[in-house]
This record gives structure tokens, C-alpha cells and sequence, in this order.
């Protein structure tokens, strides 16, 4: 395994992929110190999109730190090292993209992921809808499950169409 100190050098969140594996990191960090504290029943952490909050439990408390008595999918996630050895560039826009179109809609549409979109589907320029629509036929064949692909290319296809269909109709 790296030490974490190269994903902290300068220039290493320039990339999508560096930038996701510093996040995780740090959040892997951040909800493994949880767990300390928990256990030793001395604090808890809260960990927020916008906010991380230290709460130190008095000695005589006897409520245990609330953020264990429910299920945390997001503190699952980034306790299993899987997620950090599998993610590679593409899941990366993936995760960014589905990130900004459930956050933000109009985010999702941005001239990098317009780019990206566009040099997926290997247009040079805007294309006009009938060639958008003939590319994701193609490609579907192609990576929908059904036709030996796997979910996880023809959700990055989707995505993909999604970001250029936009792109056509707002010109």
C-alpha cells in the first residue's frame, strides 16, 4: 500500500481520481476515529457533506454517540478499502456526474462534462440529435447487460447520453 502522504503532495488533487482518493482517505480516517471513540465511549465525530463536529461524551453520560445506533451506508462505504481499490478515472466522472445531477442540475451540464460526454461518444463537435441518438444505439448494443455488457458501462453510457442530449437541446 502507498502512504497516504503521496496523495497529499502538491499538484495531487489537480485529478479527479487523486482528488477522490485524498476525500477517501481523509473520510476513511475520519470514520475510523469515530469507530476509536465509540469504543472508548470518549467522543463522537459527525461527519456532514459541510460539517465535521468533535463531540467530546462527558464520564457520565450514559447515552451512546448517536451516528452507531443507526445504519450509515456512507460510513460502510469508506471503512471498506474495496471501494478505494476499485475506483478507478471513469467511476470517478461517474460518481461526479450522478453527484452534480442529484445536487445540482444544471452543474450536471458543464462544459468539462460536456467535454467529456462528447469525446466518449467521439464526436469532434456538437452533434445534432439523430447522430447522438444512432452513437447511444450502437453503444447499447454493446454494454447493455442484456446484450453482454455490464451495468456499470451502460450506466456510464447513460450518463454520458444524458450530458449530450442536454447540451443539444439548450443550444
Amino acid at each position: 500500500m502507498q502512504s497516504a502522504l503521496f496523495f497529499f503532495e502538491v499538484g495531487s488533487l489537480s485529478q479527479n481520481l487523486s482528488l477522490f482518493q485524498t476525500h477517501f482517505i481523509l473520510f476513511h480516517a475520519l470514520y475510523r476515529l469515530n469507530q476509536l471513540g465509540h469504543e472508548t465511549q470518549t467522543f463522537n465525530i459527525e461527519i456532514h457533506v459541510l460539517s465535521i463536529q468533535l463531540n467530546v461524551i462527558s464520564a457520565n453520560s450514559t447515552t451512546e454517540p448517536s451516528c452507531y445506533l443507526e445504519s450509515d451506508g456512507l460510513r460502510d462505504y469508506y471503512l471498506d478499502w474495496n471501494n478505494f481499490d476499485k475506483t478507478d478515472s471513469a467511476d470517478v466522472a461517474s460518481l461526479l456526474s450522478q453527484f452534480w445531477q442529484k445536487y445540482n442540475k444544471n452543474a450536471l451540464y458543464t462544459p468539462q462534462l460536456v467535454e467529456q460526454a462528447q469525446a466518449y461518444f467521439e464526436f469532434d463537435t456538437t452533434p445534432t440529435m439523430k447522430e447522438l441518438k444512432a452513437k447511444y444505439r450502437h453503444k447499447s448494443l454493446e454494454y447493455h447487460p442484456d446484450k453482454g455488457g455490464t451495468t456499470e458501462r451502460f450506466s456510464e453510457l447513460l450518463n454520458h447520453y444524458k450530458v449530450m442530449k442536454n447540451a443539444i437541446t439548450k443550444l
